[in-house]
């Protein structure tokens, strides 16, 4: 289960009133910025997007594509950020 990092909190205490275990029942990762990820049990990982960087990647791939500088079935890698669980 990927959670948006404000609901996390809320929804893992959701499941733990269910009676679930995280992660033995559930796996639970973040999406976005969780200052707080490190503090709870168990630790999570999350995944964080530079918003500024996947649009410059994504206007220069558009501009290397417009002036025929790559073929038009590449793809743009873009730069997403995993921080895991340790």
């Amino acid at each position: 289960m990927i959670l948006r990092a404000e609901t996390a909190p809320k929804v893992m205490g959701a499941l733990r009133t269910e009676g679930l275990d995280i992660p033995g029942d559930v796996s639970v990762a973040l999406w976005g910025h969780a200052p707080w990820r490190s503090l709870v049990e168990p630790l999570l990982s999350s995944i964080e997007i530079d918003h500024r960087a996947v649009g410059a990647a994504t206007a220069a791939h558009l501009l290397a594509r417009l002036a025929g500088e790559i073929d038009h079935r590449a793809v743009a890698a873009l730069p997403i950020a995993r921080s895991a669980s340790s």
